[in-house]
């Protein structure tokens, strides 16, 4: 996928306004995003990259870090990566709602319409209280007038899901997937991007799902959650 460097604008145009500077919790933060807004990208990058490095990915503001790094990149690679990060492995973060919205315009200005929509579609599913709901309505509803007819595309009722675990190789999360299955927990391995997920049990209904959902977070480690699937 090439996306061009007007492209890049267009997704980070709106990233470093007042408002983000506003949801930012650390002052370290605010501070590289307004040089970011003063033209100083590479200065912004290195304090955000130093920060990364000296924080451990269990602290509560690592996700904000690299979202912050996501938002301020230079390389549309760079961005994806951070922005997928915090989309997957901190999924129920502040921040999750808002990378998934920057991932469906880094594919909508790459001409990647079926990607875009379907993360669009993640963010009704999974964030549909989010104040940027109003924003990704209407990013959809553009990218849905510019895909092929919606025949094409059937849409079907979702089903949900508990995620246990988001790992990097496909080894890793079969190994996963068979110690829950040695359980007795129906187990599925789905791979999302360079993401391998996996994700106990099948429920008609967000309702029913979160009600099990406390069983399921005594049984693994990690912050398991819920997520409507299409499968």
């Amino acid at each position: 996928m090439s996306v061009s460097a007007g492209a890049i604008r267009m997704v980070t145009g709106l990233l470093v306004l007042p408002a983000c500077l506003s949801a930012q919790t650390d002052p370290r933060l605010v501070s590289a995003l307004r040089l970011a807004q003063e033209g100083l990208g590479d200065s912004a990058r290195a304090v955000i990259s130093r920060l990364v490095a000296r924080t451990e990915p269990t602290d509560t503001l690592y996700p904000q870090m690299l979202y912050t790094r996501g938002l301020i990149s230079a390389d549309p690679r760079d961005m994806r990566n951070d922005l997928q990060r915090v989309a997957v492995e901190y999924a129920s973060s502040n921040w999750a709602d808002d990378a998934l919205l920057r991932l469906a315009l880094l594919d909508y200005a790459g001409g990647q319409l079926d990607a875009s929509a379907r993360t669009l579609e993640r963010i009704a599913l999974d964030h549909s209280t989010s104040p940027l709901y109003p924003r990704a309505a209407l990013w959809a509803g553009r990218v849905y007038f510019e895909r092929p007819p919606a025949d094409s595309f059937p849409v079907r009722p979702p089903g949900f899901r508990i995620q246990i675990a988001a790992v990097n190789t496909a080894g890793a999360a079969d190994a996963i997937a068979a110690r829950a299955r040695a359980t007795g927990i129906e187990t599925v391995v789905t791979r999302e991007g360079p993401y391998y997920k996996v994700r106990v049990g099948s429920y008609p209904t967000r309702t029913e799902a979160a009600a099990a959902l406390p069983a399921v977070r005594a049984r693994f480690r990690g912050m398991p959650f819920v997520v409507a699937v299409r499968e």
